[in-house]
Formats: structure tokens, C-alpha cells, sequence
């Protein structure tokens, strides 16, 4: 990593990993805008083989890609899209072993 990220940053991400340690599955990272949430995901997802992400928007898409290179971004909107394209779509999220969902309040409304 070519970033020092901030104290309050990494006791975040140490406490996701402790999160799964224990079995939990779901954990909800809550920060204020300016926090580096995008500096924390990408803390997160390096734990991991093959991660992704779930945005609702294009500026996010380009800023989770952009910031966290080592995901696969997903359009929450493309992913729940009918027809060949939205199920090969789904079809492909088998290979992921983690999520992040940015705006994660959104997605129960989509």
C-alpha cells in the first residue's frame, strides 16, 4: 500500500476482521462524509482474493474504481436489469468472496 492510512482507518478495518473472526457476516461501516470511507473499503477488501463492490451511481462507480482498484465495480442497477446481460451479470458475482456496498442505505430501495 502506498498510502499511510489515518488511526481511527485502520482500528475500522481491524475491527471488520474481528467482526468475521467471530462468524458475523454483515458488517455496516458507518462514517462522516470525509472520513476516507473509500480508504477503509480499501483496507477491507484487501483481506480478500476477490472482491467487489455495489454502487448506484456512475460518479461512485468511477470513484470506488478509481480508489480501490483491486475490486470488481458492479451498477446496482445492472445487476438487477432482466434479459441475458443482467443474468450473466448475476450469473458472474459467484466468483466474488466479499462485497462492499457504498451508500448501503440505498440498496433496500432499489
Amino acid at each position: 500500500m502506498s498510502f499511510v492510512p489515518r488511526g481511527y482507518q485502520t482500528e475500522t478495518h481491524q475491527a471488520v476482521r474481528h467482526f468475521h473472526a467471530e462468524g458475523k457476516l454483515f458488517p455496516l461501516v458507518v462514517a462522516p462524509t470525509g472520513a476516507g470511507k473509500s480508504v477503509i473499503g480499501r483496507l477491507i477488501v484487501n483481506d480478500y482474493r476477490s472482491p467487489m463492490a455495489v454502487v448506484h451511481t456512475k460518479p461512485l462507480f468511477k470513484q470506488i474504481a478509481r480508489t480501490i482498484p483491486e475490486v470488481r465495480v458492479y451498477m446496482l442497477q445492472s445487476l438487477i436489469a432482466e434479459g441475458p446481460k443482467g443474468d450473466l451479470r448475476r450469473a458472474n458475482l459467484a466468483r466474488h468472496d466479499f462485497c462492499l456496498f457504498d451508500e448501503a442505505h440505498h440498496v433496500a430501495s432499489q
